[in-house]
């Protein structure tokens, strides 16, 4: 009885331990500041030195639901235009590693609003949650573009990695939105967690899944059941009358493409798909920069955007 109740114990104790790790990869991701941020951009993509120093910007702060502050850059388009764009980073980036995704739209024309979420650059917030606050987050940035354009504006989002989750998880609360594009998003947390677990730790779904979802509702409030793109989806029909983009490198092993294309399964109406071939995660941009130019002025010539 001694024996099973320690090994009961040892479980306990290694289940948590393991939950606990794994909700802090969420909750407690790298956060890049701007230096870091322009570093990232070096390495790894385009950065034409100067070009974002240069440009007219607006910096300004917003608030989100629970006070949480926002840092934010408004890039004004070349001419006027009641057309914007709000770009989403992904996990521990800033609003700076937004700005080559903003660069399709402020060539079309378009404005641009670039933030950091809680937790992220110049932000405020002490956790990520991955999308499930995020969510509204990107709300109060989208509701500002509304504000400075009026309520008769094209505006539409783009999102990278947890930013392009977060997009569709926002796209099926706001029905004002012209357009969603969403560059490589995990279709369910609960699912990507799993895999995760997987691919990082070598365990099994069950039962740690469990471990990590109780940690990660303890330190945010939130349920990993909730933070689901795929469900949202569905529950609003697949969305019909909204143009989302979808985007995933077929070599991300991150989140894998299988994640894109259930979305894009459960989206109704208007919608197109771009497998970027060899692609890593978050990496479509880098591997064909022109292409993602075109895929994106395509994208809206054909919606009428």
């Amino acid at each position: 009885m001694v024996l099973v109740l320690a090994l009961f114990v040892a479980f306990l104790l290694a289940g948590f331990t393991v939950g606990h790790k794994l909700s802090s990869r969420v909750v407690k991701p790298r956060r890049f500041n701007y230096a870091q941020g322009v570093e990232h951009e070096r390495t790894y993509f385009r950065w034409t030195e100067g070009e974002f120093d240069a440009l007219e910007k607006e910096p300004f702060t917003l608030r989100s639901f629970d006070g949480t502050r926002l840092s934010c850059l408004w890039l004004p388009a070349r001419e006027k235009s009641v057309k914007a764009v709000v770009v989403a980073h992904g996990h521990g980036c800033c609003a700076v590693n937004s700005y080559k995704y903003a660069k399709p739209f402020l060539e079309r024309g378009y404005n641009a609003l670039l933030f950091d979420f809680r937790n992220s650059g110049g932000s405020g917030g002490s956790v990520t949650t991955l999308g499930c606050k995020e969510k509204y987050d990107l709300s109060a940035a989208v509701d500002e573009a509304f504000r400075r354009l009026g309520e008769n504006a094209v505006i539409g989002t783009h999102g990278e990695s947890m930013g392009a989750a977060t997009v569709l998880l926002d796209a099926c609360m706001d029905k004002r939105l012209s357009f969603a594009v969403a560059d490589c998003p995990f279709s369910d947390m609960r699912v990507q967690i799993a895999y995760n677990l997987k691919r990082n730790f070598s365990l099994p779904r069950f039962p740690f899944l469990a471990f990590g979802a109780f940690s990660y509702f303890m330190r945010t409030g939130c349920r990993m059941k909730n933070v689901s793109p795929l469900s949202s989806l569905r529950e609003r029909d697949g969305l019909p009358d909204l143009p989302i983009l979808f985007i995933h490198g077929t070599e991300d092993a991150y989140i894998l493409p299988t994640a894109s294309k259930a979305l894009y399964a459960a989206k109704a109406g208007k919608k197109q798909i771009w497998l970027c071939e060899g692609a890593k995660h978050a990496r479509s941009i880098a591997a064909d920069p022109e292409g993602y130019g075109a895929r994106i002025g395509a994208f809206l010539e054909e919606n009428g955007l």
